[in-house]
């Protein structure tokens, strides 16, 4: 009897130590790792249910035809620990095809900071791929490496029969923040098709010129990308609303291929806002913009680029357009800071910071230069090429040189700084990313 006693007590303070209830993730359907496919038609997912994967090791999910709508989208996430998905069979580790108004997230588990993790796929696959006319979707808290080729690529190329091209699918409502994306062999997101003025990629019919569809309302943010072989960010075809903010980008372009090394490529066809981005270390050109024009950089920290800081080339443009260049820190590129190449929109350049540069430019400048016929107004900007300089502005210490060195400038308004600080009402305000 006491012995019987002694067990159950004993039995009792072991369970008041560990759960061994099973997690609960309030689902509304549960996917074990063996389960590979959900697809909505067929199981009736409805708006605002809740898909839970659970933790484990599985080769793939896929998730197929979930519609929510844009009062209640559809949550897919992680539950009681840690999904990790890796093959080397299929093009994608995670796929979404004509899903809409669906969340994908890694927040299932508050100690779990990217609750999915998409380790290894094969050659040229992607980590996680969103195509067949996915829109209105938003992906977070992934961690994905080693993939094949891109971290995420979100795009539908366009088909012989004409669906997926321009005029007859949007890619719209996308939101893509707070993932870890490194040694990728591609870019870490490619998000949008590359050939805005036509595109005969299509191996069904390689002699038809297609027109891929336009995005719309795209934001990429609070990414951490590391070590990718081609683009850190690429974005083409967002005509309208974009933007690409308070990402983290290191160590780019490191297959070292012409057109594919660049932190940031503001693709063809691509408008918008690119602010308070981090790039440092790469092989190509810190951020390259090939847009329609009312392109907008400011506010980024760009920090040993093997080619300009800042590269803006003749792309097809909207009439009466303009690329503002304002509050940009480069360091130390080893070419010139900011390169203009864009003769066909009204350029600006504008209270940025441009330290030590690694040769003349077109005009013997080293740090901003122009080419062809292009011009700019330049005004407010600092330049030095003193390399004591480079370490305390990369760390955002104070560096009394630049104080108030810039001028106030009503084409557009900078209000605060990389880090979030006011700007300086009264006096001049500070060059480059940082307010001191």
């Amino acid at each position: 009897m006491i012995i019987r006693l002694i067990l159950l007590l004993t039995f009792l303070f072991l369970f008041g130590q560990f759960n061994f209830e099973q997690p609960s993730c309030h689902c509304d359907f549960t996917l074990a790792p063996e389960t590979e496919q959900i697809n909505g038609f067929k199981t009736h997912v409805k708006p605002g249910d809740i898909i839970c994967i659970m933790a484990g090791k599985r080769k793939n999910l896929q998730l197929i035809n979930i519609q929510g709508d844009s009062l209640n989208f559809v949550k897919v996430i992680n539950c009681g620990g840690r999904v990790e998905v890796a093959n080397m069979e299929l093009g994608y580790g995670i796929k979404l095809d004509n899903c809409h108004y669906i969340q994908l997230t890694g927040t299932g588990d508050d100690k779990i900071k990217y609750g999915f993790l998409i380790d290894s796929t094969k050659k040229g696959a992607m980590g996680v791929m969103v195509g067949k006319g996915s829109s209105d979707f938003e992906i977070d808290h992934l961690e994905i490496k080693h993939s094949g080729f891109a971290g995420i690529m979100a795009k539908t190329d366009p088909e012989c029969d004409g669906s997926y091209t321009r005029g007859t699918f949007i890619q719209k409502n996308v939101s893509i923040h707070h993932n870890y994306i490194h040694h990728v062999n591609g870019e870490g997101l490619y998000v949008g098709n590359s050939f805005y003025t036509g595109w005969n990629g299509n191996k069904k019919c390689p002699d038809t010129l297609l027109f891929p569809h336009e995005l719309k309302n795209i934001k990429i943010y609070d990414n951490k990308i590391e070590n990718t072989k081609w683009d850190g960010i690429q974005l083409g075809c967002a005509v309208s609303k974009s933007e690409i903010y308070n990402n983290s980008i290191d160590s780019f372009g490191l297959a070292n291929i012409g057109s594919q090394r660049n932190g940031i490529q503001v693709g063809l066809g691509t408008t918008g806002l690119v602010y308070n981005n981090r790039i440092i270390n790469g092989k190509g050109n810190g951020i390259i913009v090939l847009g329609l024009g009312d392109n907008i950089i400011y506010n980024n920290l760009i920090s040993d680029c093997s080619e300009f800081g800042i590269f803006c080339d003749n792309r097809e443009v909207r009439d009466s357009s303009k690329i503002i260049l304002i509050n940009n820190s480069i360091l130390n590129p080893k070419m010139q800071g900011i390169k203009m190449s864009n003769e066909l929109t009204d350029n600006y350049i504008l209270n940025n910071l441009i330290i030590r540069t690694g040769e003349y430019g077109d005009k013997k400048d080293y740090f901003i230069s122009f080419g062809d016929k292009a011009v700019a107004k330049t005004e407010g900007n600092f330049t030095s090429n003193k390399k004591s300089l480079i370490k305390p502005l990369r760390e955002n210490n104070f560096v009394s040189d630049v104080v108030q060195k810039g001028k106030h400038q009503d084409v557009f308004s900078v209000d605060k700084d990389i880090n979030g600080k006011a700007r300086r009402k009264s006096g001049s305000p500070d060059p480059g990313c940082i307010e001191f």
